[in-house]
């Protein structure tokens, strides 16, 4: 049997649904463990990327990885975190990448062992080649 909770006479609730709410609406005020921002917003091929990392502050932060996974292209770095005393932004940069379609998994891992992991998905752009394009001077796409 359900519990419900009376709001307005006539107006019932589930009490599980108020519980999650509040619980949402108290996540969403939380600051993020991890954020990352890739610069620039696009990348063509053989170009460089920059990933700018920033960690929330916490006295039990010990590590940092960073995997960037793409198909003709890996690279992984840790970083040793030192929990408040250490810097909360990080800048990684990947040289010179080939086209393709990129992952870029970022955690920390505190004392316990315990991780907080965010993931971002990219597109490195290949550079057109003369013949893709157009009498007109336009650019075709190519057809994948």
């Amino acid at each position: 049997m359900r519990r419900l909770l009376e709001t307005r006479p006539g107006h019932l609730v589930p009490v599980a649904a108020l519980v999650l709410a509040a619980a949402l609406s108290a996540a969403a005020g939380a600051p993020e463990p991890i954020t990352v921002r890739l610069l620039p917003a696009t990348v063509m091929e053989h170009n460089d990327m920059k990933a700018m990392v920033t960690v929330q502050e916490r006295p039990e932060n010990r590590r940092l990885v960073v995997a960037l996974d793409g198909p003709e292209f890996y690279s992984s770095t840790q970083r040793t975190l030192d929990g408040r005393k250490g810097p909360r932004s990080h800048e990684f940069l990947f040289r010179a990448l080939p086209a393709g379609l990129y992952e870029l998994r970022v955690s920390v891992e505190d004392d316990r062992g315990r991780t907080a992991s965010i993931a971002r998905t990219f597109e490195v752009h290949g550079i057109l080649s003369e013949d893709e394009v157009e009498p007109t001077g336009r650019r075709r796409r190519p057809i994948r």
